[in-house]
């Protein structure tokens, strides 16, 4: 579905929660079809200015899950079903964690941000942040892997998301996992807490291919710009 061609306006006021989703959980067909392409043209009416193109995938394994490509486009977005082994960066995860996170307030600090996105408040400050575009995409595209951040230590249990870097079939196992306590990943969201100091004393659990990390680390850091104050 193409930016221009969304049929769905945003829900009515008194059925959005307060972080701008649907009061009550969609299905991720509908999440993905109707409601992102509805949101994106809500907060960049005219489009990405100097975007690059990008293409993100979106792979939900459980009830009501498949797999869906978002691509942006002349800084417009369409997202359609199918077409994932194609993206820079599919999100890889459960159908149970991903509404988790966006409406049972699940994955700790990484689940509240993600929900926090949504929420009208937040838009001034997705319209200042610019993506980047010399060959940032093409160093996603070249790190060809799998990589696994779980949140530990929730009532709920255990909260995980895969990122798939890069094009291709979904690996069967990741090459890096990072592991943080729901505590600990609070504090760094509070910036309390250093993530090389949390790593180095193992607040911060490491296990696979630490120079991956890393390599992805400094590819996220080249797309995305922060507004110059």
């Amino acid at each position: 579905m193409a930016l221009d061609d969304a049929t769905s306006a945003p829900p009515p006021a008194d059925a959005v929660s307060a972080n701008g989703l649907p009061a009550d959980p969609l299905a991720p067909a509908e999440f993905c079809e109707r409601f992102l392409p509805a949101w994106f043209t809500s907060v960049w009416r005219d489009g990405v200015p100097d975007a690059p193109p990008l293409a993100l995938g979106l792979a939900l394994r459980g009830d009501g899950g498949g797999e869906w490509c978002c691509r942006l486009q002349s800084g417009r977005l369409e997202v359609a079903a199918g077409g994932r082994d194609s993206a820079d960066v599919t999100v890889v995860q459960s159908v149970e964690d991903w509404r988790g996170a966006l409406w049972g307030g699940r994955g700790g600090a990484f689940g509240r941000a993600l929900a926090r996105a949504f929420a009208p408040s937040s838009a001034p400050a997705l319209r200042a942040a610019r993506l980047v575009p010399a060959g940032s995409a093409a160093s996603l595209r070249a790190i060809d892997a799998l990589v696994r951040i779980s949140i530990v230590g929730e009532a709920a249990g255990d909260w995980s998301v895969d990122l798939r870097v890069g094009p291709g079939p979904i690996p069967e196992e990741p090459r890096a996992m990072l592991a943080i306590d729901v505590e600990d990943a609070a504090a760094l969201a509070r910036r309390e807490l250093d993530p090389v100091s949390a790593v180095l004393s193992g607040r911060i659990e490491v296990r696979g291919d630490v120079a991956l990390l890393l390599r992805l680390q400094a590819a996220g850091a080249e797309l995305v710009a922060r507004p110059t104050r």
